[in-house]
């Protein structure tokens, strides 16, 4: 038969002190969850419940469940607050928001980029003849290649700058 051992009175004090800051932990945790799946800022969920970074980079290192858990809450935060925003994007669009009309449309369909970002060069608006026709309407020759050019420059400030060396 196991004989249990009595604890004394303060063994009994501390871990009774230990498992009141468990509990109070554990529903700072699951608040601070909840806090940053509604609004995935750290700084303002952690001054909602009252507690240090300091605090939340610990529980962080010693609680691999709660780090996991975090993350996660944040990635849902993050999501819930897209969608949010872009439904007041596309209810500021649908009021008549050029602005935001223009906005949706830069950031959703190719066709309305700036400067073409994200059509390759197959899908160039500008076509070889194209650039060649504008050459001609703006009196230039011939239709200098940008790279080719600047290459030469650089090779010959190069060749200068070993030649000096000599």
């Amino acid at each position: 038969m196991a004989i249990k051992k009595k604890l004394s009175k303060g063994q009994r004090g501390a871990k009774k002190k230990a498992e009141t800051i468990e509990k109070r932990q554990s529903a700072q945790k699951t608040k601070l969850l909840e806090y940053l799946e509604e609004a995935p800022n750290i700084g303002a969920a952690l001054s909602r419940i009252g507690i240090n970074r300091s605090t939340y980079s610990r529980w962080r290192a010693d609680d691999e469940v709660f780090t996991i858990e975090a993350d996660e809450a944040i990635g849902r935060g993050i999501e819930k607050t897209a969608d949010n925003v872009e439904l007041a994007l596309l209810g500021k669009a649908r009021d008549g928001s050029v602005q935001a009309q223009k906005y949706y449309l830069s950031n959703n369909h190719k066709r309305y980029r700036e400067n073409n970002k994200g059509l390759s060069e197959s899908e160039s608006v500008l076509t070889e003849e194209m650039m060649k026709q504008m050459a001609n309407a703006a009196g230039i020759d011939h239709v200098i290649e940008e790279e080719d050019e600047r290459n030469e420059d650089y090779e010959s400030e190069h060749d200068l700058s070993e030649e000096e060396k000599d």
